[in-house]
């Protein structure tokens, strides 16, 4: 919130104005030439970071931002399984197994940076206003996760162009439940 000063100028026109009906959303027009254009004062007032100063210097509506809303999601164990399903239950094709193993780390490595997001942004609005690095963490671990599920995406896509997915679609749909549960992920 601008601090309320004894005397306001306008930027363009150097007019005085009186900013007392100013409110956070709006802000009251020079009176001579219709101008909004004013310095601007912030305060950290208790120790803490005004509205003003989160939602213009940090990021974008910070200041609104009082609760994590990103669920919490169950941890995953797809890899491991799928190695050892490899190893003792189905023989897939390597070119498959190449492209499967790399799309299961990929998902793996998404819902990861998502869980490492989520942490970090209920640490965030569970501390002072005054700690800002568990946003600027959990808002890198949302960016990885994005980055992880378009890499995995991009792959599942040019194992379906080679026809990879079909063939282990055939060699897998009566040995492997956990396969089928793979590639309903995959083919999502």
């Amino acid at each position: 919130m601008p601090i309320p000063h004894s005397r306001t100028e306008c930027l363009e026109c150097c007019a005085v104005i009186d900013t007392t009906a100013d409110t956070p959303d709006r802000l009251v027009p020079c009176s001579k030439c219709g101008s909004i254009k004013r310095p601007q004062y912030h305060s950290a007032t208790s120790g803490q970071p005004s509205n003003d100063f989160l939602d213009n210097f940090v990021a974008h509506k910070l200041s609104l931002l009082t609760k994590c809303g990103a669920q919490e999601l169950p941890g995953t164990n797809w890899l491991n399984t799928f190695i050892l399903t490899c190893v003792f239950k189905v023989s897939l094709p390597a070119k498959t197994r190449a492209y499967v193993f790399n799309f299961i780390r990929r998902a793996e490595g998404a819902l990861s940076a998502y869980s490492e997001a989520r942490v970090a942004l209920t640490e965030y609005v569970n501390t002072p206003r005054t700690v800002l690095s568990p946003y600027f963490r959990a808002l890198l671990n949302f960016e990885v996760c994005i980055s992880r599920a378009i890499r995995a995406t991009n792959c599942s896509r040019r194992s379906q162009e080679n026809g990879s997915l079909n063939r282990m679609m055939e060699v897998n749909r009566k040995d492997c439940k956990f396969s089928m549960l793979i590639l309903n992920i995959w083919t999502v």
